[in-house]
């Protein structure tokens, strides 16, 4: 199990992608609301925190 919180688990696993060839311009975050949208249209009433954390980190 990693000692980082699970925004720097994310974060390295980011990074990682990156410096294997991922191009950060082709990901892009979304907004609270999108994320809220989704879960809806999904029929989902809560999202893991981690999703939210996804969202954002690009």
């Amino acid at each position: 199990m990693s000692a980082l919180a699970p925004r720097e688990q994310i974060r390295a696993t980011f990074d990682r992608v990156l410096a294997e060839g991922l191009k950060a311009e082709s990901v892009a975050g979304t907004s609270d609301e999108q994320i809220d949208a989704w879960a809806a249209a999904q029929g989902v009433d809560t999202v893991p925190a981690a999703v939210r954390i996804v969202g954002v980190v690009g």
